[in-house]
């Protein structure tokens, strides 16, 4: 990744007090490669996307973000998988089948 996004939505404001959160920088999908994320600008830090008209308060300078297999980052970061909430603004279908050995 050109930077690490990941601290940008994981600031210690933004945990809502947890302390067991630990940031990676890749979306989860079902292919491995890159995407352009165009970032929020303003403080709903829900608008960032994939997809460049999406917000109009997204930044038009996009970076760029490392994606890989769910089940691949799942086997090689995470000894135990309990719980996965996804809010991808239509893309959880990806997110889903990149994770479909993982959540059998």
């Amino acid at each position: 990744c050109s930077r690490d996004w990941s601290s940008d939505v994981c600031s210690s404001d933004l945990r809502n007090g947890i302390d067991n959160l630990l940031p990676y920088n890749y979306a989860l999908v079902e292919t491995n490669g890159n995407y352009k994320y165009y970032r929020p600008t303003g403080d709903n830090l829900g608008v960032g996307s994939l997809i460049p008209e999406f917000s109009s308060f997204n930044s038009n300078l996009p970076i760029e973000i490392g994606h890989i297999v769910g089940d691949l980052f799942v086997y090689e970061n995470l000894s135990d998988l309990n719980f996965i909430k996804v809010d991808t603004e239509g893309f959880d279908s990806r997110v889903l089948f990149g994770l479909c050995n993982s959540i059998q």
